[in-house]
Order: C-alpha cells, then structure tokens, then sequence
C-alpha cells in the first residue's frame, strides 16, 4: 500500500512538471492526493515552517552577540521576526481566488497561535518556574534561619506553589487588552451588516457583495489603526529600560561562551569599547577612577556570574588562582600565557590573601578586555563548562543560572574578536534570510493543505488550522518557556510570561493588520464573529489576570491552559449552536 501510495506521489509530481510555464507550480494541488499523502505533505510542509521559524529565531538571536545591535535586536526584531511565520500565513490564505472560505486557514492561525502562546507556555513556564509559597510570597531566597537541606520547591500542591510575577508582566498585559480592542474596529460593523443583510449567511452572492461593500471603509481604519498600534509598542519596547533585552542578551552571551561559539573577547570587547568611548576616556582610566558604565559593567557582571559561581564551590564568594585559571580558559582566553594570568591576579589581589572576589573579578576582567587587542582562542579538547554548584549554594534571587552545554563549533574561537563579531552578523543574517525565504516559499502550499484537510474532513478548515499551525510556527516557544524557567528565578518567569504577552501584542497588531488588508484588497465580508470573541473574550480573562495577580499558582496556570480547549469549544458553540457565522 505504502508502494502504491509513493508511485501516485511520484507521478502527481512529474505531472506538475508537465504543466505549462503559465501555471506551473513546483507543489501538487492537493485536491488530488489522498489522506496518507495529505498527510505526508502536512507533515513536510509543517517541518519546513517549524524549521524556518527556527531560523528566524536563531539568527536574531545571535545578533544579542553584538553590543551594538543587542537592544535594537530585543526589542524590534525579535518580535517582528516572531510574528512573520503568523502572518505570512494570513496573507497566503487571503490570496487565492477562493480567498473568502481559504481565509478561514488564516483566521485559524491568527486565533491558534495567539491562545496557544497565551496558554500552554504560560502554564509550562509557571510548572517548571515554581517554588513554593508561604504568606502570599514565592520564596526565591532562603529565610533566616533555614537549614542547608532548604529548597526554593518543596510543596506539592496547585496553590501553595507558583511564580512571582513583575512589571514587564503588567505592562504587557495592559499593552495586550488594549491591541485586542482592535478586532472591534470591523466586528461591531460586521455585526450591523450582518443585521442588515442577513441571505449573506445562507451564501447570497449579492448580499455578501452589499455586506463587503459596508465593511470596506471599517477594513482600512483597522489596518491604520494596528499599524499605529503596531509602531507605537515597538516604540515602547525600545525605549523602556528593558531588563528584557538585556537578560536575553547576557543568556545569548553566556551560552555562546560556554559552547565555544565565541571567546569572551569577541562577546564583551566592543561593548568595553563602547562604554569608554561614552565615557570620553579609554577602559582602563574609567575603571580606575570609578566612572564605568555602570550598564554595561552590570551586563559584564552578569555574562561572568555564571562561570566565578562554578569554581566558588564552598560559596564564600571568591576564588583562588588556579581557578582563575581555569575561568580563563573556559572563557575561552587562552592566548595568556601563565605568567600573564599569574601577574593579572596578583595586580587584583589587592589584600594579598592569595584569594579575589567576584567584584575584583570582575574589574580584572573589564582591565584585561580593555588591554589586550589581540585576543585569539585556542579550541581544546574537552571543555569544562558552568553548571550547578555540586552543594546547591546559590547567590540571592537569581543564584544558580546557567545555559545547557552546546556543541563546540569550529570556525569562531581561533579568530580575533572583530573578526568574530563579523563573523556572528554574517551567519545572522544568513539564518534571517533563508528563514524567511522558506516561510514564503512554503507558506502557501501550507495552507491549501490545511484547506484540503477542512474539505476531506468536512469540517470548517478553521479548526485544522487552530490546532496544526501553531505547532508549526510556535512549537518552540512551548520547549523554551519550560526550559528557561526550570532557573527558578523571578527575573526568568517575567521574561518567560511578559515575551508571550508581547507575542500576542504582535499578532494583535502586525498579522492584524495583513489580515485587515486582505479584506480591503480582496473586498471580503467579515465571517468571523465566534472566531473574534474567542480570540478577544481569551486576551481578556490572561489579560486582566497578568494585570491583577502578583503571584501566579500552578492552579491558575491549570486554569489558564484550560483556556485552550475551551476557546475550540466555544467557536463550535457559537457557530453550531447560536447560528453565528
């Protein structure tokens, strides 16, 4: 069976090689495969978007390499990149000559993606970010008192554990209410067009005509209105003091040092570099006459946290000098030789002890990347890299962080870090680019098949869509929402929540607005009102509870998740049985 199923593939491929230049396409239309070849291509289509987006994300990511670009990367560009797969999504099932039903897939993808990012990583972020909580407060550090055997989770229940939420959180959450208001531009007149000719519903051509007419004007303020929108919360996002970016940028770094992707050099040389020049006097006199950056002397604190905490076994916050050395080496410096290591500590060991603290540590390192213009990394065999302290001492809120072991590429540490930095931007934007050539070469032949499967299925292609194609565009959000926030930090689970909260705010305006173009463009009548008070009546109920809730229980994230199935339910209720739509 299998045999016979790849013979007709074969053949329904060469076929389309056949076709004329004038309508030649390389994908088969998939009104002539069968379920197990649908099947097939939904999952290779699926694969590709999920890879893409992958890209899209990797290669913005690495731009947090580059301390220049870092807070215009954070705030404007991994957002928008986020949402491309999304929207290249809405824009494709607008574009065929059967745009009214195939938008449906588009609706689908809009609606899917938003209410899975709202709730499945939301509740994974709260299961793997929680600790417990004793008087309405998540205890991140350990009370007075407590025994070496405290942990952050001990308890077990739905509401004595949970995660403590931040400002980034509410402001988000408010950011999200207000741009889901946006849907109401054209429903509320959809709702008095639908009154006014109501054969639209029973499929009379001239009605619908008439209907798409009244919309028309309502389509083109909410395309203005989200672009507004649009450009006024990437305004906020990049001009906030966003810890956000910053924690990405620091997590990105570290990472980065750890897996041999970059020495330490090539990650913090240019943002030392630029911090002097700022200061209007070179690194070294700034540093000894106190007047650093103090940004970037915190961002460099943070990228070397993790890497002194490694070595500071016993948790009394210093180091001695063979595991100076060792920093040294797993930060990828290893073109000192020992004396050279051996007299940077001494000039730090201002008490002589044979022993120096994290802050001297620190101030070493910001002298050593501000001295030495030629830094070259040697690859070694085997690597050590930062992980949990073997007797569980932690440092306050945040002790304890560090990034999974990669592996160690092989063209970035033996170059100079200009070259790295280079080298970092080109692969960047490499990923960028063929992550969104992928997502629009394959974007449209995504959703006939998630169309097809609506038509074999008999079933409006909106609930294919709502369940297939977040999976395909968003699926590792869920994986790093858990992962991250397996930290158990505060900071980690504001970053975790308030970056989902911003996903919504991004296809509340940007894939919002595609979708509001195609309507004006292609003169469609609004069919979606189940569709739209999900998606809304959703935002709402995380939206007030993001605003509202300063400790978010595993039982509430339950509740959250919930959200999920209930939101499929209630579009089938309300087209099913209410007769909207």
């Amino acid at each position: 069976i299998l045999a016979q199923e790849l013979s007709q593939t074969v053949k329904l491929l060469l076929s389309g090689f056949r076709s004329t230049m004038s309508d030649w396409t390389p994908f088969i239309d998939p009104d002539q495969l069968t379920n197990p070849q649908l099947l097939f291509f939904t999952a290779v289509y699926g694969y590709v978007l999920f890879s893409a987006a992958g890209m899209l994300s990797d290669g913005s990511e690495l731009l947090l390499l580059v301390p220049s670009l870092a807070g215009l990367i954070g705030s404007v560009v991994l957002p928008v990149l986020g949402a491309v797969p999304d929207g290249m999504m809405v824009l494709f099932s607008g574009l065929g000559s059967d745009a009214q039903n195939q938008v449906s897939v588009g609706v689908g993808a809009l609606a899917g993606s938003t209410i899975m990012l709202l709730t499945m990583p939301w509740y994974l972020a709260i299961l793997g970010g929680r600790v417990d909580i004793v008087g309405g407060e998540c205890q991140y550090t350990k009370p007075k008192g407590m025994g070496d055997n405290w942990a952050k989770l001990r308890n077990k229940g739905w509401f004595d554990t949970g995660v403590k939420a931040g400002g980034p959180i509410a402001t988000n959450g408010k950011l999200m209410l207000l741009t889901s208001c946006l849907f109401l531009i054209i429903q509320v007149p959809a709702y008095i067009a639908h009154s006014t000719y109501p054969e639209c519903a029973t499929g009379n051509a001239k009605q619908c005509a008439e209907a798409a007419g009244f919309e028309k004007i309502f389509s083109l303020v909410g395309a203005v209105a989200c672009i507004l929108l649009f450009c006024f919360y990437l305004y906020i996002q990049a001009t906030q003091a966003n810890q956000e970016t910053a924690a990405k940028a620091v997590r990105k770094r570290v990472a980065a040092i750890q897996s041999g992707e970059v020495t330490l050099a090539g990650a913090c040389k240019e943002m030392i570099t630029a911090a002097s020049k700022r200061r209007g006097g070179s690194a070294e006199a700034l540093l000894e006459s106190g007047s650093r950056d103090p940004g970037t002397l915190g961002a460099l604190t943070d990228t070397l946290k993790p890497f002194f905490m490694y070595y500071d076994t016993d948790n009394s916050k210093s180091i001695d000098r063979n595991e100076f050395r060792y920093i040294m080496r797993d930060l990828g410096e290893k073109s000192c030789t020992q004396e050279q290591l051996s007299e940077l500590f001494t000039k730090a060991d201002t008490s002589q002890d044979g022993q120096i603290s994290r802050d001297e540590f620190v101030e070493l390192v910001w002298g050593y990347l501000s001295n030495h213009q030629d830094m070259l990394g040697a690859k070694e065999e085997k690597k050590v890299d930062p992980v949990p302290k073997a007797n569980g001492a932690e440092d306050e809120d945040d002790g304890g962080e560090e990034d999974e072991e990669e592996e160690m590429p092989e063209d970035l540490c033996d170059l100079s870090p200009e070259e790295q930095q280079k080298r970092i931007k080109m692969r960047a934007l490499w990923k960028m680019g063929m992550g969104t050539l992928l997502v629009l070469i394959f974007s449209d032949p995504a959703v006939d098949v998630l169309s097809q499967w609506g038509v074999n299925l008999n079933i409006n292609p909106f609930y294919v869509s709502f369940v297939l194609a977040p999976f395909a565009s968003n699926a590792s959000e869920l994986v790093a929402a858990y992962s991250y926030s397996l930290k158990k930090t505060s900071s980690t689970i504001v970053i975790s929540l308030s970056t989902l909260l911003g996903a919504a705010c991004m296809n509340n305006t940007f894939c919002l607005a595609i979708f509001y173009v195609l309507v004006f463009w292609k003169k469609l009548y609004w069919a979606f009102t189940a569709e739209t008070l999900t998606i809304v009546l959703v935002q709402w109920f995380i939206g007030f509870v993001a605003v509202t809730r300063n400790v978010f229980s595993l039982g509430g994230g339950l509740m959250v998740l919930c959200m999920y199935p209930i939101a499929i339910a209630f579009v089938w209720i309300c087209e099913n049985k209410l007769g909207m739509d």
